[in-house]
């Protein structure tokens, strides 16, 4: 398979420090109804290519979410969390549309990682307030020994920052706990790191994500990075226009490499699909109507998201996009 990505192609540091590409998606994006979210969705499949071109081990942004469900399946990512005592909130606060919030002591959200993995470091992103206090972070190994144990004094007020963790061992990591000790402390996704100096594929999707969710400074996150793939559209919503407004700006500012693509496979949806196609014309990007797909709708698990067959099916396409 050709080369599709290539360093030189990253050559500004997103919000956070990273050499980043960003997905911003819904169910379908976050891999929905791939047996393994990490293994088999169209985005972990392009991002195996783009760790395999850049010579990275980066799997960058993972979602808080429990495992995503429907009558078809659990469908898990990287990472499966149990929860204890953290509030789940679908938020429009934060890109990754997700955060954990918890103000009980020993509070605990278990990450257990679907295989073992080797990493240098971890970020958190969390969000302080006057009334946040303490968390610990526990870094477990495949025989539940821990291997990092991090006290994280929360109390500067700051909308959002990232926390890094090293993680000087060469063991294979098993589990990520995150621990509230004291105050009311939010928090709003992990990344997973090898080399924060090579690039990394930032996948922000939720399932149930919607074009109106993009509030606050979610529009700035998410274009200000070198390449973006937006896939937003499938989950109705009225006002739509007012929000793609704003990302054109955004693209006219940050000027990332962008790629649109229209998951709007039901009729009811064909204004926002008109929408999408006008967006991208007007950003002078590149625009994928996935209903023309002849085969699209033999790939189609339940109506709204695509078969493991589906997932490789669109990972080609955007891989004939990136081109």
């Amino acid at each position: 398979m050709n080369k599709i990505f290539n360093l030189k192609d990253f050559n500004k540091r997103d919000d956070y420090g990273f050499l980043s590409m960003n997905i911003l998606g819904d169910s379908i994006s976050h891999g929905a109804n791939a047996i393994d979210i990490y293994l088999d969705s169209w985005s972990s499949l392009l991002r195996k290519k783009f760790n395999e071109d850049l010579d990275t081990l980066n799997y960058g942004f993972v979602n808080l979410l429990s495992p995503l469900s429907n009558e078809k399946g659990i469908y898990k990512d990287i990472l499966t969390f149990e929860n204890n005592g953290w509030k789940e909130i679908e938020s429009k606060e934060t890109i990754g549309f997700f955060q954990i919030k918890s103000w009980l002591s020993k509070a605990y959200y278990k990450g257990t990682f679907q295989k073992t993995v080797q990493l240098k470091e971890i970020y958190l992103k969390v969000n302080n307030t006057e009334n946040s206090g303490k968390i610990k972070i526990d870094i477990l190994d495949e025989n539940n020994n821990i291997i990092k144990e991090e006290i994280i004094n929360l109390k500067e007020k700051v909308k959002e920052k990232l926390i890094s963790i090293n993680i000087d061992t060469n063991r294979n990591i098993k589990m990520i706990n995150i621990i509230n000790i004291s105050g009311e402390n939010t928090v709003s996704g992990i990344f997973i790191m090898f080399d924060k100096d090579k690039p990394v594929l930032n996948n922000y999707s939720r399932s149930g994500a919607r074009i109106h969710d993009l509030e606050g400074d979610i529009i700035e996150k998410a274009f200000n990075t070198n390449i973006l793939i937006f896939s937003l559209g499938h989950n109705k919503c009225e006002d739509d226009s007012i929000y793609l407004k704003k990302c054109e700006r955004a693209f006219n500012k940050y000027k990332p490499k962008l790629i649109v693509l229209d998951f709007c496979w039901n009729e009811e949806n064909e204004n926002t699909s008109i929408k999408l196609k006008n967006f991208a014309n007007s950003c002078n990007s590149k625009y994928i109507d996935c209903r023309s797909f002849k085969e699209y709708e033999l790939f189609l698990s339940d109506k709204s998201h695509p078969t493991e067959e589906g997932h490789r099916l669109l990972f080609e396409r955007i891989l004939e996009a990136l081109e």
